[in-house]
C-alpha cells in the first residue's frame, strides 16, 4: 500500500502507474550506471592494487540509495510521458555513452596538487537561490560558470563535473517540458518534477564531492576512475523546434 502513496504530491499517481514506471528512463540510468560500476570495480582495483576500493563502493552505494527514488519520480512522470511530454527520458544521457575503458588517462597522470575542489557550500547556495525563482536561466549559467573551472583540470572532480551538466541540462528542458504542456495541471506536473530532480542533484553535489575527494589519490597514479565511469551530458536539445 505505501508503494501507492502520493509521494511528491502529484493527484495522478496511481498504484497500476508506478508498476508500469518502476523501471523507467531515471531507474534504468542508475541501475545501469550501477552495473557499470560494479563491473568495473575490481578491474579498477587490480589497477590501484586496492586503493580505489572505497571509491567503487562510495560509488555503488550512493547510486543504489537513489533507486528508490528514481522509482518514485518515474511513476510521477509515467502519466506526462504517456501525454507526449518526454521528462525524465530526455534529462538523462544513455550510459551507452559512456567512454570506454582505458587503464590510464590519454594525457598522463595529473598531480595531486592540482587537485583543487570547488566551493561547495557557494555553489548550492547560488543554484539553490536560482531554483527558489524558477530561474532556470541562472541555473544554467552558474553551473557552466563551475563547469568552466573544473575543465581547466579534467583529470580531477569528474562527479562534480557530472552533476553539474546534469543540472545544466535538466534547467534547459524544465521550460520546454512545461511550454509543450496540454493543460494546467501538466504544467505544474512537469514544473514540479524538474524541480524536485533540480533539488536532489543541489543537494548530492556534497556527496559527488566526497566521492571526487576519495578518487583524487587513484586518479593522480593515472587511473581514469569516475571520469571515464560518466557519461559526457550535453546541453538539452531544442524539443520545441523538433
Amino acid at each position: 500500500m505505501k508503494r501507492c502513496l502520493l509521494m511528491l504530491s502529484i493527484p495522478f499517481l496511481t498504484c497500476s502507474v508506478f508498476a508500469k514506471a518502476e523501471h523507467s528512463c531515471m531507474y534504468l540510468h542508475i541501475d545501469d550506471a550501477m552495473i557499470l560500476n560494479q563491473a568495473r570495480a575490481p578491474i579498477y582495483s587490480r589497477l590501484s592494487d586496492g586503493e580505489s576500493d572505497g571509491v567503487s563502493e562510495a560509488m555503488i552505494s550512493f547510486e543504489k540509495g537513489l533507486l528508490r527514488a528514481a522509482s518514485i519520480a518515474d511513476a510521477v512522470a509515467f502519466p506526462l510521458q504517456v501525454s507526449g511530454i518526454p521528462i525524465l527520458c530526455v534529462d538523462y544521457v544513455h550510459m551507452s555513452e559512456t567512454p570506454p575503458f582505458r587503464n590510464s588517462f590519454a594525457q598522463g597522470a595529473p598531480k595531486l596538487s592540482q587537485f583543487h575542489q570547488l566551493d561547495i557550500y557557494a555553489v548550492k547556495v547560488a543554484l539553490t537561490a536560482a531554483l527558489q525563482s524558477d530561474d532556470f536561466e541562472s541555473l544554467i549559467e552558474i553551473a557552466t560558470q563551475n563547469i568552466e573551472v573544473l575543465e581547466r583540470e579534467k583529470r580531477f572532480n569528474c562527479m562534480v563535473h557530472h552533476f553539474l551538466e546534469s543540472i545544466r541540462r535538466v534547467a534547459g528542458l524544465a521550460p520546454q517540458y512545461q511550454a509543450m504542456a496540454k493543460s494546467k495541471l501538466s504544467a505544474y506536473g512537469t514544473k514540479l518534477i524538474s524541480k524536485k530532480v533540480l533539488k536532489g542533484h543541489i543537494k548530492y553535489l556534497d556527496e559527488a564531492a566526497h566521492i571526487d575527494l576519495l578518487a583524487a589519490p587513484v586518479q593522480a597514479q593515472n587511473i581514469p576512475i569516475i571520469c571515464q565511469d560518466v557519461p559526457h551530458t550535453p546541453l538539452a536539445p531544442n524539443l520545441l523546434q523538433q
